[in-house]
């Protein structure tokens, strides 16, 4: 049985105001698949304003873009 290539997700968003706690991730060099997901956390003096877990869709996009505010 042949498989297709897995699909590799484009480049990881930067994220403004937030760290990649993913440990795996911090090396944007490493290739994400669909599936995959990265977690951001927002720096001191910031919060949330969106989604802290970004995921790797079928069309090779990110979802929805993390993003951070100030408090």
């Amino acid at each position: 049985m042949i498989f297709p290539p897995a699909l590799s997700c484009k480049d990881i968003p930067i994220i403004t105001n937030a760290v990649n706690v993913n440990k795996q991730a911090r090396l944007m060099a490493v290739t994400h698949f669909v599936g995959d997901e990265v977690t951001y956390q927002c720096e001191e003096g910031f919060t949330h304003r969106s989604d802290q877990v970004l995921t790797c869709l079928p069309d090779r996009e990110w979802s929805l873009t993390a993003g951070c505010e100030n408090k």
